[in-house]
């Protein structure tokens, strides 16, 4: 759908989302020494049992990090900046040639940015 490959936006988004590139600005720049690439991130109210995701390129696309607003809505900005790092480690792995995985590297690079290293769903 239109809305899905992120062409129609809810604009209520849009101050969320602004906070959310911030932070990645600020996590890439902490974490990853400012080598991942600028990335879309956005927020999906479709979303419900998984907290985020990391999607490449697909149909021509660019890569993106989608989070759930219910998430955002409902464990607040600390835990959905959790989320986003989690997915910043996926963009890692993408971009550096590794599996995208819960693997060992994935869960080596989790522990080294302080975040548990494992895969989480909304409960």
């Amino acid at each position: 759908s239109r809305a899905r490959r992120g062409r129609v936006e809810n604009p209520e988004h849009a101050p969320f989302v602004d906070r959310l590139a911030r932070l990645h600005q600020i996590l890439n720049e902490r974490h990853f020494a400012g080598s991942l690439r600028t990335i879309q991130v956005r927020l999906s109210d479709r979303m419900k049992r998984c907290l985020g995701e990391y999607r490449t390129a697909d149909h021509g696309g660019s890569p993106s990090i989608v989070l759930s607003r219910r998430h955002l809505r409902r464990d607040g900005w600390s835990a959905a900046a959790d989320t986003l790092l989690h997915e910043m480690i996926h963009q890692w792995q993408h971009e550096t040639g590794l599996p995208l995985d819960h693997g060992r590297e994935f869960r080596r690079k989790a522990r080294a940015v302080g975040i548990p290293p494992r895969a989480t769903e909304a409960g």
